[in-house]
């Protein structure tokens, strides 16, 4: 697997509660591959950053092949055709984590200048994304009009839309020093209003690694998943020790729930952890009815599930296969549940699986061979 994996995604593996495991999930991979290579099943390539259109009727993510593990594109697969087809980047950026709009006619994605190597192993004479001077990028359903939502320094990623179409939330960290264990840290919430342009940070707290936010229908709430905040109020977060035992503490009290929800007029400074009944709860999605699907134990010793939380805070589930999932989504008419499994050990699903909630039965995504170029 790339070196060169980048953190921007909304899941992490089910039944295992691993701090290290998280930061390795959150990654999706970068470029562009020979769009008319062959391979018949998913173990010739890779997945990331799972999403549905507006219609629920086709899925969109990131694929790359494994031979070249550097070169990669946004996909879009039609459920019902399996026609695929993807984005091509301009030659000197990369494109990845896109996301329709609610209306259809535009897409939010993340775009990388490519700059010659120069982190240890990488070749000097071939391109590699910036990821530290990524940028929130906007354009139009057919990849015409693109251009950028943001212009400043930092690694960006997860973008997603306000289901009125008018505002894009996004994920924003710090870079860290080559060779650490994950590219970027310290990771807050930030919105983009499309009318005025205008960017804002929406949270404070310094998270380590975060996942893709998702708004509530109104626009006026979001949640997370995210690990214990590098920042507590009345806790000095300079004294690591203290702020360690307060982490532990948070966690205690609401069962590892990395489950957070903001309300946006408020500044978004609270606290808020959600699910705190159950064991584990993470990778929240919300479709446009306003219902919450995301994964937990309903006790310690208990497999994981999938959860939903209506609109009035009642919860149904469904058993989960052995499955790792890595990267999840619900479709907007909250019919479909997407996820891309990465087994890690013998018996568990790999690959792309699509659980229908209404009948209870699942589909595994074959991969295609070809795929159309869309914007030509």
């Amino acid at each position: 697997m790339s070196n060169r994996l980048l953190r921007c995604v909304n899941a992490r593996p089910a039944p295992i509660f691993s701090f290290t495991f998280f930061i390795s999930l959150m990654l999706i991979f970068g470029g562009m591959y020979q769009q008319d290579g062959s391979a018949e099943d998913l173990s010739g390539f890779s997945y990331a950053a799972i999403s549905f259109t507006p219609d629920s009727q086709k899925l969109v993510f990131n694929r790359c092949q494994h031979q070249q593990p550097d070169n990669c594109n946004i996909h879009i697969l039609d459920l019902k055709t399996k026609a695929l087809s993807y984005y091509q980047p301009p030659a000197n950026q990369e494109w990845y984590a896109a996301k329709f709009s609610p209306s259809g006619k535009q897409v939010v994605f993340v775009a990388a200048p490519l700059t010659p190597g120069y982190l240890p192993g990488e070749d000097k004479n071939k391109a590699y994304p910036d990821f530290g001077n990524a940028q929130i990028a906007i354009m139009d359903a057919d990849g015409s009009n693109v251009r950028m939502l943001t212009n400043s320094k930092g690694y960006k990623m997860a973008p997603n839309f306000s289901w009125s179409g008018k505002k894009v939330l996004f994920v924003q960290g710090e870079m860290r020093k080559p060779g650490s264990k994950s590219l970027a840290a310290g990771f807050d919430a930030y919105e983009i209003d499309l009318e005025s342009g205008n960017v804002r940070q929406l949270t404070n707290f310094k998270f380590f690694q975060m996942g893709r936010p998702s708004y509530l229908p109104g626009d006026e709430r979001f949640v997370i998943t995210a690990d214990a905040p590098g920042r507590i109020p009345g806790v000095n977060e300079k004294d690591i020790p203290v702020l360690w035992e307060a982490q532990r503490k948070f966690d205690k009290e609401y069962n590892n729930s990395w489950v957070y929800i903001f309300n946006v007029s408020f500044g978004a400074q609270k606290l808020d952890r959600l699910f705190g009944q159950l064991v584990s709860a993470a990778s929240p999605v919300v479709d446009a009815q306003g219902n919450l699907y995301f994964h937990a134990q309903p006790s310690s010793v208990d497999r994981f599930k999938l959860f939903r939380a209506d609109v009035k805070g009642n919860l149904s589930s469904w058993e989960l296969p052995n499955m790792q999932p890595r990267y999840v989504e619900v479709s907007p008419d909250g019919r479909l549940w997407a996820v891309i499994s990465k087994a890690a050990s013998s018996g568990e699903l790999n690959g792309i699986y699509v659980f229908d909630l209404t009948s209870n039965k699942w589909e595994e995504i074959s991969a295609l061979a070809k795929a159309q170029l869309i914007n030509p």
